[in-house]
């Protein structure tokens, strides 16, 4: 019994481990929202239409990051017996630039689906300039702060403590497979959402996977998750993930929705999927060119140091 629960490091196996910190996350979620019930309407915490800039879904998904690292940080200290930034948050390193990086990478890969689109003549623009609450500034800002709330709850979880645990007791590959397979389930309630865009967006979770695994660092796929989700919605206007997130631009999806995506937006469509395998190409490229400038270097030391040895 023991063997069964237990590991060589005597720490509770992998798939226990993700039991009590589900059973953890889903505990603290329930008093959260039980709480918050007291002062303010749960439907309108849930529901708040993030196209209004309403400071309630700043709320809301402030929210989630108490939700989120809590039980993240208890269970990797208490379970996993390893440091929070272990998980990949060290602050050493080139850490914003994965973050900056990251970003500029989510928002190009949405322009580059909104361009494919707009030159195909799948999308008609109604008008250009903000759909929101209050000025363009203010609205913006507020989305970036949800945005970056989102990225940082979704990814310590999935690609954090799901990811890593999963990888440590099955290998990587099942652990991209699994992680990206709930990544996806995890959307699957969402406005306009089906089990096309559930699949569309656990193929987003490879992409994201990709970027941890090229860095061991989840800086970079927070950067790329927060670039993606605020160029599809705040820059682009499409719906992020069947959402409503208002945009600079507002305009009406006419392509084929197998290729667009249609109400849930471009994850539940081949437009979205062409973007990630580029986006995941673009990462194995920049993974191999520092893989070789690295190799370059400690090549040259090993020959500086030989042809300094006494003959």
């Amino acid at each position: 019994m023991r063997k069964l629960l237990i590991d060589s490091e005597g720490r509770l196996r992998t798939g226990w481990r993700l039991l009590v910190f589900s059973a953890l996350a889903m505990v603290l979620q329930t008093a959260i929202v039980l709480l918050i019930g007291l002062f303010i309407d749960r439907r309108a915490l849930i529901q708040s239409p993030l196209a209004s800039s309403d400071p309630i879904a700043l709320l809301s998904n402030g929210l989630g990051i108490v939700v989120a690292t809590i039980p993240v940080y208890g269970a990797r200290g208490w379970l996993d017996r390893r440091s929070f930034v272990s998980l990949g948050l060290s602050l050493e390193g080139p850490w914003i630039m994965y973050i900056l990086g990251g970003a500029l990478l989510g928002v190009a890969l949405q322009a580059g689906i909104f361009l494919t689109e707009l030159a195909l003549g799948w999308l008609a623009i109604d008008q250009v300039g903000w759909r929101g609450r209050g000025s363009p500034l203010v609205g913006l800002m507020i989305m970036v702060l949800v945005f970056l709330a989102v990225a940082w709850n979704e990814e310590l979880i999935v690609r954090g403590y799901l990811f890593q645990n999963l990888e440590s007791g099955l290998g990587t590959t099942p652990a991209v497979v699994i992680s990206s397979v709930i990544f996806g389930f995890l959307h699957i309630f969402n406005d306009n959402s089906s089990v096309i865009a559930s699949l569309g967006v656990a193929f987003a979770g490879v992409l994201l996977a990709v970027a941890y695994l090229v860095t061991r660092s989840l800086w970079l796929p927070i950067g790329i998750h927060f670039g993606w989700n605020f160029g599809e919605g705040p820059l682009f206007g499409f719906p992020v993930s069947g959402i409503d997130a208002g945009g600079l631009v507002s305009h009406r999806v006419i392509g084929p929705e197998s290729i667009t995506g249609g109400a849930f937006g471009p994850e539940a469509g081949l437009v979205s999927i062409v973007a990630e395998l580029v986006g995941i190409a673009l990462l194995w490229l920049w993974y191999r060119r520092q893989h070789d400038v690295k190799r370059t270097k400690n090549s040259s030391a090993s020959s500086t140091m030989s042809q300094g040895e006494p003959q």
